[in-house]
């Protein structure tokens, strides 16, 4: 068994470590929102050159399940430019710093709106910012441990996080499109039920009437 004695001024710069480890963790955006018939909804975000951007984006309800996405650069240069997609992936290391523009357009669908789910991420390891200064160089004396190394386990548990985070995104999308189409599926079998049920109850009426008019005697009176 070890035991580690931690000094105040080890775990203050312990503390020191965890903090920048989790100010440099990744940057993730996940969002869901309606996109109305015939309209479009746009996104805008800064970034600078070297960063390395990872978006999803997947349509969850309405219609066909389709949507227009463009990405538009500050120079209204399109970087993604893609047309009635159930679903899309990209990753972009970005050149152009400022404002970019994210637009999902509904506009060729003039009655069904649409519910699209997107998420942005950046890997703090891909991003020029990212820095862990501020770290004692004899920390490693300190604490008798490589912090180099427990920054490296924290990191790895914190990516963990997001792969999971991300994944639970997914699944959660993933049933909330099952669960609109089941519904979507039940109302009309429901409809065309009922439909079906009248018809019958109709054609039922008809025959009944067509058969006793078969049964049916005149009575002629002499004159």
């Amino acid at each position: 068994m070890i035991t580690c004695k931690f000094s105040a001024k080890s775990l203050g710069l312990f503390f020191v470590l965890i903090v920048n480890t989790f100010i440099a963790s990744a940057f993730e955006v996940d969002l869901t929102f309606y996109v109305g018939a015939g309209s479009q909804e746009c996104f805008y975000h800064t970034f600078k050159p070297g960063m390395t951007i990872e978006l999803e984006y997947q349509v969850v309800e309405g219609g066909q399940m389709d949507i227009d996405f463009a990405w538009f650069a500050p120079s209204n240069r399109a970087l993604v430019n893609e047309q009635r997609k159930q679903d899309g992936e990209h990753k972009i290391t970005i050149t152009e710093a400022g404002d970019h523009k994210l637009c999902f357009d509904n506009s060729f669908s003039r009655l069904t709106e649409k519910v699209v789910f997107f998420e942005l991420y950046v890997d703090p390891a891909l991003d020029p910012d990212s820095t862990t200064e501020g770290v004692d160089d004899d920390a490693s004396e300190i604490l008798d441990i490589r912090v180099e190394d427990i920054k490296v386990s924290l990191d790895l548990l914190k990516r963990s996080m997001d792969s999971m985070k991300h994944s639970q995104n997914q699944f959660r999308n993933v049933e909330f499109r099952d669960r609109g189409q089941v519904e979507a599926n039940f109302i009309r079998v429901n409809f065309w039920s009922v439909v079906n049920t009248m018809c019958m109850i109709l054609a039922s009426i008809a025959q009944v009437l067509a058969i006793r008019s078969f049964f049916r005697t005149k009575h002629y009176t002499g004159a």
